[in-house]
């Protein structure tokens, strides 16, 4: 995909396609297509959310004349085959429509410079971002690309005055959708908008890719995500202030976050690092939290009373790993990394935790009803790793201290209602 970076300033080779189209207008080529068979599974597998799903029937008729004026380029009948199949999935997307594929095919033979003039004069940024991705898909679609269908498609990229940043984007979308690979394509949502692509996707997103916090926070739908994004040096992350009801953090960097709070909506994190955090009070206080295969590292706190770093309620922390953590206490409490509170905590890695603390007991996890599995620890510094009244199972234990990995004591519950008053129930 690099010579679309190098060749989208040149308009001309799309005016040299053009003409290439008209010498060609004398064959209409659709007689070695058995149309009807594409047809008959296009209806079957509908790209469902494409954008013209949405759009009048006069918009769909000139965006799908484009893509089929760019399939007329090529002499490859089994190229020209895989294509049309595509084309006719998009076809059978729209609602409403009076024409079918084979005249859909002959009308891209016999496209007029009108039509892309009408379609560049519409404005729809949306549009053409979709339009401009699906005919570099149509190149690409069946691995080397026909050059004319190059010229076409990077021709019509350079019409439509794009920047090579978003040049770039599209490029990077096109070779994620090829290749499968959905993360690919979803870095590129602070540049284009996403939504209208995901029926090309492997497992598309469930809810709405965002790429400015403050709007995210109005939008009154069921689940906003967060992909990629660097959050640094924030006073505080409250989920409860957005008005979705699920709040997703895919592959996210959250630098010097002073404070993460979740107490009324689902949290997940995927593939998150938090780091660089220095703190006086709780740090993480989540409810109904899945977090999974996150980093937490080069943490530290400073309390001058009893605190847990983090607070967990109803959650699961699976397959992550903490380090380089050190919590201090001037006076004399029982300090723990992690407080969870009806939590499962499964397959994660404690290194370098290092608790400061006058009292006999300190812990890496302090867990009330929830359950610890195979989960291990190296060169930590706490009295216990873990207190618990579940079940701890598969605890490897590789710590310089000679000393029993955990204690199980029923009576701590009454403190786990304590804590549960103290963060998440008080009224």
């Amino acid at each position: 995909m690099a010579d679309l970076r190098e060749l989208t300033t040149d308009a001309k080779r799309l005016y040299e396609a053009l003409d290439y189209l008209l010498e060609k207008q004398d064959s209409a080529g659709a007689e070695q297509l058995d149309l009807k068979e594409i047809w008959f599974g296009a209806k079957s597998r509908p790209f469902q959310s494409h954008i013209l799903c949405q759009k009048e029937e006069t918009i769909c008729r000139r965006y799908l004349v484009i893509l089929s004026a760019l399939i007329s380029l090529t002499e490859d009948t089994a190229k020209k085959t895989i294509q049309v199949r595509f084309l006719a999935r998009i076809l059978a997307a729209c609602k409403e429509t009076d024409w079918g594929i084979r005249e859909l095919v002959t009308d891209g033979m016999l496209l007029e410079e009108r039509i892309l003039d009408e379609f560049q004069e519409l404005q729809d940024e949306d549009l053409q971002n979709s339009l401009l991705i699906d005919l570099l898909l149509l190149t690409y679609l069946d691995g080397q690309p026909d050059e004319k269908q190059l010229d076409f498609a990077v021709g019509f990229m350079a019409l439509s005055g794009i920047g090579q940043e978003r040049a770039r984007a599209m490029s990077a979308v096109v070779k994620g959708l090829l290749q499968q690979d959905d993360d690919e394509v979803i870095r590129q949502r602070k540049y284009l908008s996403l939504e209208n692509i995901y029926c090309y996707m492997k497992n598309p997103p469930d809810g709405i890719l965002v790429t400015d916090l403050e709007q995210a926070k109005m939008l009154a739908v069921p689940k906003v995500i967060f992909a990629g994004w660097i959050f640094q040096e924030l006073p505080e992350m409250d989920c409860d202030q957005f008005q979705a009801e699920v709040i997703e953090f895919r592959g996210c960097h959250f630098i010097g976050i002073n404070r993460f709070v979740n107490k009324e909506k689902k949290v997940l994190l995927t593939d998150c690092v938090f780091e660089k955090c220095s703190v006086t009070e709780e740090w993480m206080i989540v409810r109904n939290a899945i977090i999974h295969g996150c980093t937490f590292r080069n943490l530290s706190a400073f309390f001058d009373e009893e605190h847990p770093m983090i607070v967990l309620k109803d959650s699961k922390v699976e397959k992550s790993v903490f380090t380089d953590i050190q919590i201090r206490n001037v006076e004399r409490g029982w300090e723990s990394l992690c407080i969870s509170l009806d939590t499962n905590i499964k397959e994660c890695t404690f290194i370098k935790i290092e608790i400061d603390t006058d009292h006999w007991l300190s812990y890496i996890i302090w867990a009330y009803n929830g359950n610890v599995y195979n989960c291990k620890s190296q060169n930590c510094t706490t009295k216990y790793d873990i207190l618990l009244s579940g079940k701890a199972v598969g605890y490897d234990n590789e710590k310089i201290e000679t000393h029993d990995s955990w204690r199980t004591d029923s009576w701590s519950n009454s403190y786990g209602v304590s804590y549960n008053k103290r963060y998440f129930d008080a009224d």
